[in-house]
């Protein structure tokens, strides 16, 4: 049972944390401008201090609204896909690119998450035609229900006749038939474009684009956003990398047709190497202009999450802020390569220095750039992330004078740093020829190649 005092105790709590979230509305520009998950989040914080003050009158405003205006009247992209083995591939591809998937278990979560849903995804072929009659009917609804809902098939062998069976032509401008042979990231990339495109429409002039990033099993955030890139499945292979990368690109392409040049991304569930891949292929030079969320790794129990916004800021008079040291000799290999140690909230040296010995390879030189402190002091905070941007700004600018000095060479990057300042970071490394990024996986203490950075500029 909760004392009175622990009762206050809290909602001082949620008080200092509304008032901080108030500050960061107000910085963005107000209600209409500010990031979906700061809107949602004060409309939540309000309700808790509303229901710890009156805890048998009901939680006032439940409705969630901020400033008059429902705060969870937001697109949510959601696609409900079937469950057969033969669109797990396709499902991988689709998360990768931002939009959420879910296959419910069982009819009643099926018809509950189709109202929710923006699209569905099945698998038919001619074999199913007779039983997926008798199935069909949720989605026959759930296609009635709404003018702009769509029904994604993969169609194995059908003739005209029986997709006329599975649905009555009047829907035939919502159903997208796709061919089982085509390459799961072709077919991904034309239900991100379904998707996406409209519901970007859907947002009010001036407001963000939502981004989450996923590398985490258990990775979720209370505020959804409109887009998710989920990698979870992805990141232990070369080839996984890859497609992260291309998937990444994808995004940007189709975020590119749109007006919403502003992105508001939370890479806190992220591993470091897909941050840096997203501040590079989202670089300072692609028009897209990103606030990267910090959150704080020690909270109060109970207490709703609060995070400060990094932006991109000019370096301006601020002293560089790395250490560089060459602690191996160009002649002490004949390899071309070369490798970039950065150490930020820990000394990743002997780990690095371990995957050389393991693949029997030496690149030369190394050269290793530190911040004056390491550790989680290395960063200052609370100060919109001018000092994260002079520390990536003077990154890049060392990096570009090292590989001027070797052209056409790969560089193998080491980091250990705030997976915020990985994606700000990323931006200035766009342009600085190929860079052979590596992860360190914490469960098997060791380096794996990841992302291969190279240029987006055309």
């Amino acid at each position: 049972m909760i004392t009175p005092q622990q009762t206050q105790e809290l909602i001082n709590q949620y008080q200092r944390n509304l008032a901080i979230l108030e500050l960061q509305q107000a910085k963005f520009g107000g209600f209409v401008t500010a990031p979906l998950h700061i809107i949602n989040q004060i409309s939540d914080t309000n309700n808790e201090i509303q229901r710890l003050q009156h805890p048998l009158g009901g939680t006032p405003g439940s409705d969630h609204t901020v400033d008059g205006v429902m705060a969870r009247n937001t697109p949510i992209i959601q696609v409900v896909a079937a469950i057969n083995p033969a669109l797990n591939d396709l499902i991988r591809q689709v998360r990768l690119r931002g939009v959420r998937v879910v296959q419910p278990q069982t009819e009643r979560h099926l018809r509950e998450h189709l109202a929710q849903a923006t699209a569905a995804l099945l698998y038919v072929t001619s074999k199913t035609i007779h039983d997926l009659k008798t199935q069909i009917e949720p989605y026959i609804t759930f296609l009635r229900s709404k003018s702009s809902a769509l029904v994604f098939v993969v169609g194995e062998q059908l003739l005209k006749r029986q997709s006329d069976e599975l649905f009555p032509a009047q829907y035939r401008d919502q159903i997208i038939w796709f061919i089982p042979n085509d390459p799961p990231a072709t077919l991904a990339n034309i239900i991100l474009e379904e998707t996406v495109r409209p519901a970007l429409q859907t947002l009010r002039q001036g407001q963000m684009v939502d981004i989450d990033l996923f590398s985490y099993e258990q990775a979720e955030y209370r505020y959804p956003g409109l887009l998710c890139l989920d990698a979870r499945t992805f990141g232990k292979h070369p080839a996984d990398w890859e497609q992260i990368w291309q998937a990444l690109l994808d995004v940007r392409r189709v975020l590119n047709s749109c007006q919403h040049k502003t992105l508001a991304v939370r890479p806190m569930n992220s591993r470091l190497s897909l941050a840096v891949a997203f501040g590079a292929v989202f670089a300072t030079t692609s028009g897209f202009h990103l606030h990267v969320a910090y959150e704080q790794r020690s909270r109060v129990p109970n207490a709703l999450d609060t995070v400060e916004w990094w932006t991109h800021h000019d370096a301006g008079d601020q002293p560089d802020l790395l250490h560089q040291t060459t602690i191996a000799a160009e002649s002490a290999s004949t390899s071309p390569d070369w490798a970039l140690w950065l150490n930020v909230s820990r000394r990743i040296d002997v780990a690095a220095q371990a995957y050389f010995a393991t693949t029997n390879r030496q690149p030369a030189p190394i050269i290793r750039f530190e911040t004056p402190t390491i550790g989680l002091t290395a960063v200052q905070t609370g100060d919109e992330g001018r000092h994260a941007s002079a520390l990536a700004h003077h990154f890049g600018e060392r990096l570009r004078v090292e590989r001027d000095e070797r052209p056409g060479t790969l560089a193998h990057w080491f980091y250990a740093l705030p997976v915020s300042l990985a994606v700000l970071i990323g931006q200035q490394v766009n342009a600085c020829g190929p860079l052979q990024c590596y992860e360190f996986l914490n469960d098997e203490s060791r380096y794996i190649p990841s992302c291969l950075i190279r240029s987006t500029q055309t």
